[in-house]
């Protein structure tokens, strides 16, 4: 019998050995959560009391603008189905990039844009923060090492370095909160934790971005299997199944028309393997994550710093900064010298992430390029998020044993510390510098200054080490905070770097251009012109000011920012419809070889000023007044008006060849619609809204009508309130057929795929909701007849 018995107990003797109770601070449960809060206050209180905001890469090019786009069309009092700002138009709430239909968003809502735009980035670090603070708690860890690994997670280098890559900022500060409603779910399940993973999900699916949501779900199937007790493992795997199949219905009201925009855009022809491969991680990169900006220190073969040649095509890495931080470094190196459970287990479970993060520097995903796998995907070195979130994790682990008073793990710990002391300080003081620019004392003088940086870091992580023995004192967490902070500084002054809140005015330029910018549209010949090499450009940049003269002279989305319509814009994030991306590729193809831009297609397109750069530099004043571009006035354009002439429709090189040729004719249409000699008349616009067009028109007989708005299946036209079809004309946009004499129509859009996903996510919600309050009413009769 006793036989029998240890035998049946063996498996159980196999599990996770919990860690020691922690000895606990008298801190009431909301005092971490407060600190997390007010930690990150300090840290952007300049923005929060609005003086400067965030800025850099990605935001002011591409972020802004969307989000000033979005909030502007809701502003006209109207839904967001259409974007009417960027590449003559283009499908708006069906477009993840949005995120419409991510509440948070909202925040941008409310006026002033300017500092809600920036307030809803920050709340996203308080999210991350806080949600850090729940899930380590929940795996059974002191308060005050789950307030160590909040802070280190939320204002660590690399959640920081996403301040400027929104979407997998935003998807990343829900996973520690995924992974708490996971826990949860297969620890007490119930109709209540089920609704709170299954929001959770559908936060994360809203955002659209795939290889964040994918790295979730990896992460809450290895937390399924971690802590599922014998024989419960499979009705756990149903839970999860279940909630994830809730969140993703909760989304549909942005996925369904996101994968049926997809299909629409350029994606739909999948990556090339130059794109999808694009950004792979280097290996030796990894040595980042114990040491700081290790290859931003040394000058490259270019002359810039060595992480620059790093990666071809690119001058930087995506994700900027995944330094762990020296205590996390330090504490995971000593646990896994001293083969600790939790740090092998933490590089485990991280090392397929990193696997796929090297990308094309291994065989792994040119084999899932070729399987089809990843050809939807760009920029592998996304990945290694998931690997630091688990890192990140072992380590806290590993600083746990230490404070409950293993010795020669404490040891090991302070032996890595004075390692990583030893190594810095020689990294430092021979660092020479990567801009060869400066003076090469002022070079030593700042590698002396980091050196000092280091000496003073690793000087307080040994004492940290020594003196945190059990009980953590408060005055102890506060040393530990002020490490974390002082470590992750760098990154506020790199890629957190702040703007003077008069950076989100208007730039100059904005005044010179007519007041009714809802009538004209921007043709940037400047940034074509930059980025198709032409020398021309190279003495309006110099290093130090460019993003002053970027926003002054609207680059890119910026013009958006300020409510400027725009058409043949760069598809930054590869979202635009095939057929506008086709007529800008032969836009772009037809000024190689002729040298000039085709005036005709700039008038179809409805294209009033030109962006272009200044004959000479005449650089004058200070960086944020200086114009590198000026606004050439083409005259009025017409966006809608009755083509004198109809040619069959051009497609490919016969396009690029008629443009170069110069053959393109004013008011001569290239379109299928079949009406040999089109009548001449007049186009009143009667009104115009991002989703509605109201004209009238008077034909002297049967006309063609041109009207300059990307052309979308989702577009309908109606004559006198007939309906009537729509033809693709002038490769992107489109017309129709208008009869002899005066005529109201009306061309509207709506995408019915989003009230169809909007039903199913309010079912869905309702049904998540009726679960939890007849699980409430059954335990309340269940109660009342135990009291009876």
């Amino acid at each position: 019998m006793c036989a029998k018995r240890r035998i049946h107990e063996r498996p159980a003797a196999k599990r996770r050995t919990p860690l020691p109770p922690p000895a606990e601070s008298d801190w009431p449960r909301y005092v971490p959560a407060l600190i997390v809060a007010g930690l990150v206050a300090v840290s952007f209180a300049e923005i929060l009391a609005g003086m400067n905001g965030l800025w850099a890469s990605d935001l002011s090019a591409y972020h802004h603008p969307l989000k000033q786009i979005f909030a502007s069309v809701v502003g006209q009092g109207t839904f967001p189905f259409w974007n009417p700002y960027l590449s003559g138009g283009q499908p708006l709430a069906a477009n993840p990039a949005f995120q419409t239909f991510y509440p948070p968003n909202w925040l941008v809502l409310l006026p002033p844009f300017a500092y809600w735009f920036q307030l809803h980035i920050i709340l996203h670090v308080v999210i991350a923060g806080w949600g850090m603070l729940v899930f380590t708690r929940r795996l059974g860890l002191s308060r005050a090492v789950c307030l160590i690994g909040a802070v280190a997670f939320a204002l660590g280098a690399p959640y920081l370095s996403l301040l400027v890559r929104l979407p997998f900022l935003f998807s990343l500060a829900w996973l520690p909160w995924l992974l708490t409603a996971v826990d949860h779910l297969i620890t007490k399940p119930c109709a209540r934790t089920f609704g709170i993973m299954a929001i959770v999900v559908g936060l994360q699916s809203l955002l659209g971005e795939p290889t964040v949501f994918v790295q979730s779900m990896v992460l809450a199937l290895v937390l399924v299997i971690w802590r599922s007790q014998e024989g419960k493992l499979r009705r756990n795997l149903i839970s999860l199944g279940g909630s994830i199949g809730a969140g993703v219905l909760l989304a549909a009201v942005q996925l369904l028309p996101a994968i049926d925009h997809a299909r629409d855009s350029v994606r739909a022809d999948g990556f090339t393997w130059q794109i999808s491969s694009n950004w792979s991680m280097p290996l030796s990169r990894l040595l980042e994550m114990f040491y700081p900006a290790v290859f931003r220190l040394f000058p490259g073969e270019a002359g810039q710093h060595a992480l620059s040649g790093m990666y071809p095509f690119r001058i930087d890495a995506y994700i900027s900064e995944i330094y762990l931080g020296i205590l996390p470094a330090v504490v995971l190196l000593a646990g896994l010298l001293t083969w600790h459970r939790a740090a092998r287990w933490a590089v485990g479970i991280s090392l397929p992430f990193i696997l796929l993060a090297l990308g094309s520097h291994i065989p792994v995903w040119r084999l899932l390029y070729d399987m089809g796998l990843a050809r939807s995907i760009r920029y592998p070195e996304k990945f290694i998020l998931g690997a630091l979130f688990v890192l990140l994790i072992g380590a806290l682990f590993v600083l746990q044993q230490i404070l409950n008073g293993d010795k020669a793990l404490r040891r090991t710990a302070v032996a890595m510390t004075i390692a990583w002391l030893v190594v810095g300080t020689i990294l430092a003081f021979s660092n020479t510098g990567a801009d060869p620019s400066v003076p090469i004392e002022v070079r030593r003088l700042d590698g002396t200054m980091y050196g000092l940086w280091a000496l003073l870091r690793g000087g307080v992580a040994i004492g940290l080490l020594m003196t945190g023995v059990h009980h953590a004192t408060k005055s102890w967490v506060a040393a530990a905070l002020f490490l974390i902070a002082l470590d992750s500084s760098f990154v506020h002054t790199r890629t957190a770097s702040r703007m003077p809140s008069s950076f989100f005015e208007p730039p100059a330029i904005a005044s010179e251009l007519s007041p009714q910018r809802d009538e004209y549209r921007l043709f940037h010949h400047a940034y074509w012109e930059d980025w198709l090499g032409d020398l021309s450009a190279d003495p309006h940049f110099a290093p130090g000011d460019n993003a002053w003269l970027l926003r002054n002279g609207m680059f890119g989305y910026r013009s958006a920012s300020w409510g400027f319509q725009s058409v043949f814009d760069d598809d930054i994030d590869q979202t635009g419809l095939r057929n506008s991306e086709e007529l800008r590729a032969a836009m772009l193809e037809a000024r190689r070889k002729s040298g000039f831009w085709p005036a005709p297609v700039l008038h179809a397109a409805d294209v009033r000023y030109t962006i272009e750069f200044r004959p000479e530099d005449s650089r004058q004043g200070s960086p944020d007044s200086w114009l590198p571009v000026f606004a050439r006035d083409l005259g009025a354009k017409e966006r809608y008006f009755l083509a004198r002439e109809l040619r069959p429709p051009l497609e490919g090189s016969a396009l690029v060849n008629t443009m170069v040729r110069g053959e393109i004719g004013a008011r001569v249409a290239y379109s299928d619609a079949g009406v040999t000699s089109p009548a001449s008349g007049t186009v009143t616009v009667v009104s115009e809204t991002p989703n509605r067009v109201e004209l009238d028109v008077a034909a002297e007989g049967n006309g063609f009508l041109v009207v300059g708005i990307t052309g979308h299946k989702y577009w309908k036209a109606g004559v006198d309130g007939t309906a009537v079809p729509l033809h693709r004309t002038n490769t992107a946009f489109q017309g129709l057929i208008v009869p002899d004499g005066k005529h109201r129509i009306v061309l509207e859009y709506r995408n019915p795929l989003i009230l169809m996903g909007g039903v199913v996510s309010i079912v869905t919600l309702l049904l998540l909701v009726g679960g939890v309050l007849l699980e409430a009413t059954r335990r309340t009769a269940a109660m009342s007849r135990v009291v009876d």
